[in-house]
């Protein structure tokens, strides 16, 4: 058959099911509530609502109390991506807004614990809570990383926040018109100053385009080495050895270590080391 790659699956199952809502014998409290008014509800009328009236309905949802509120897709067309930008530089989202941010999902996660229910997700939750944002973590697994994206983009789902190894998938993005220009939160004075910190100005340049405009946060590597080397600290206290500088130091050490470990092991094997 040719072309059978565009029969691929497009569709994925949730990384954590619940099926909780079907086993209740009754409702126990209220439903989260979203409007889709503003996106699908407007693609069922014969002529869709203009600027004004869009910023005019989303107001009247807000003043009704929905805290979920699908806006729209800035690539759909001009009037959606002005519509998403007026939110933004009027400022008319409330501060209890809900942004959802993709998370790999490598099946890795520690006992009693999930990629989207730790820690640092938790962390990540109670901080932006402080300045009035909710977040959501969505989970995608990461050997289908590029379909699942895809998929997600083409139908207007993807999460806000995005990250990923496969430069096509950002372009592609950026060419569909579904990416904000982040100059503007991060290039003034006082702003992102941790970032700036970290990256400095020739990473962060690296994620720009036609100019001053940035569409992307280029991540740096907690280190440049091709590989990393571990060594056991308490083995190398015990031992009185330094850290080694040159080769020679590296073997004498690894030689203490195989053959005159503090717990008298006779199993230790030296090093590994990986290579492509």
């Amino acid at each position: 058959m040719e072309n059978c790659s565009k029969y691929k699956r497009q569709y994925f199952l949730p990384p954590v099911k619940c099926m909780d809502w079907a086993e209740k014998d009754y409702v126990d409290h209220a439903p989260i509530w979203c409007s889709v008014d503003l996106r699908d509800g407007n693609q069922a009328l014969v002529i869709p609502m203009n600027l004004e009236q869009k910023i005019e309905f989303f107001k009247m949802l807000v003043k009704i109390g929905f805290k979920e509120i699908e806006v729209g897709f800035p690539a759909a067309s001009e009037t959606e991506y002005t519509f998403l930008r007026t939110l933004i530089e009027e400022n008319l989202i409330p501060d209890d807004v809900t942004i959802q941010v993709e998370l790999f999902d490598r099946e890795n996660a520690p006992e009693g614990s999930t990629i989207t229910d730790n820690k640092w997700t938790k962390y990540i939750q109670d901080e932006m809570k402080k300045v009035g944002i909710n977040v959501e973590f969505v989970a995608v697994p990461r050997a289908d990383e590029v379909d699942k994206l895809t998929s997600m983009m083409a139908g207007g789902i993807a999460p806000d926040i995005v990250m990923t190894y496969t430069y096509s998938i950002a372009k592609d993005y950026y060419d569909q018109g579904g990416v904000w220009d982040l100059s503007e939160f991060v290039d003034g004075e006082g702003q992102a100053e941790n970032l700036k910190a970290y990256l400095g100005e020739d990473v962060i340049d690296m994620g720009r385009t036609n100019g001053d405009e940035l569409y992307g946060i280029v991540a740096r590597r907690s280190t440049t080495a091709r590989s990393d080397f571990f060594v056991r600290k308490d083995w190398m206290d015990a031992l009185g050895i330094s850290v080694p500088t040159t080769v020679d130091e590296v073997y004498d050490m690894v030689d203490q270590m195989v053959n005159n470990n503090p717990e008298g092991r006779t199993d230790v094997i030296g090093s590994t080391i990986w290579d492509d």
